[in-house]
């Protein structure tokens, strides 16, 4: 799993904001989610280098996320561990094998919360985070 650039994380208020990601300082990537995530109260990912893929059928257009098939990934396709995690919460139909959301930032959201759920497992943390 890799980490890049800034991070969003929630003040003692609740008010969201952004800081420089410590583990690799904005510039790099990390694979120690597990150290990240049990330092800081993360409640949301995004992942710079993933983009959900365009469908359009006789469903209707949507925006999904795809399996992991090669050595050089799409930027539609998520490992199995974060692929397995997301939540059809908000989304338009599941067919296929696929979830679909209706619009990429909605993909985007589901992915963001994928990432936390992993991210607190590999930390030994409980799956939601809690005030």
């Amino acid at each position: 799993m890799t980490y890049f650039g800034q991070i969003r994380r929630s003040a003692a208020d609740g008010n969201p904001f952004m800081v420089v990601c410590p583990a690799c300082g904005g510039v790099g990537r990390t694979s120690g989610a597990a150290d990240l995530f049990g330092r800081h109260p993360l409640t949301e990912v995004r992942l710079s280098d993933r983009e959900p893929r365009l469908i359009s059928d006789s469903l209707g257009v949507g925006y999904c996320w795809s399996r992991w098939h090669s050595r050089s990934p799409n930027l539609h396709q998520l490992p199995d561990e974060l692929r397995d995690s997301l939540s059809a919460d908000n989304a338009m139909d599941i067919e296929g094998g696929y979830i679909r959301w209706r619009t990429a930032q909605l993909a985007h959201a589901a992915l963001s919360a994928a990432c936390v759920t992993y991210g607190r497992k590999l930390a030994g943390l409980p799956e939601k985070f809690t005030k």
